[in-house]
């Protein structure tokens, strides 16, 4: 698991922390991860059954495709009730694919190597937005 400071507009407090289960870390291909959080404090997160998963592939010898999923078919009916899903447009995913892009060019310029390869990965479920990217 790692934690991450988050903040946003609509949340009731601003700023605030996400607990995040690795699901699938398979170096240099995919990576994913459960969010939840520790609403009552004790410790023991709780996770909403929605799933991030970048999934990588060579397509150059300097360049990477990047797949970004948000995947939202495990959430709970109790929890679509209070959260609209998605909770936000696909644009999110290209503006995050957009800024992995940007951090990976500016590692180029610092001498920093990134590579990645995928095998063969399926299509999105229904109720999940994937976007790609290619990144030199």
């Amino acid at each position: 698991m790692f934690r991450m400071a988050m903040s946003h507009a609509n949340h009731p407090n601003g700023s605030y922390e996400m607990t995040n289960r690795v699901a699938v870390f398979d170096p240099p291909r995919a990576i994913s991860w459960q969010p939840g959080q520790d609403i009552a404090g004790d410790g023991k997160p709780q996770f909403g059954g929605w799933t991030w998963r970048y999934d990588l592939v060579a397509a150059e010898p300097s360049r990477t495709e990047v797949t970004l999923t948000y995947d939202w078919t495990a959430v709970p009916p109790f929890l679509r009730e209070h959260i609209t899903f998605p909770p936000f447009p696909v644009d999110h995913l290209t503006n995050s694919l957009r800024h992995l892009a940007e951090l990976v060019q500016q590692a180029a310029v610092d001498g920093i190597s990134a590579r990645g390869r995928r095998a063969h990965g399926e299509s999105p479920p229904a109720g999940a937005f994937s976007r790609s990217s290619t990144s030199t």
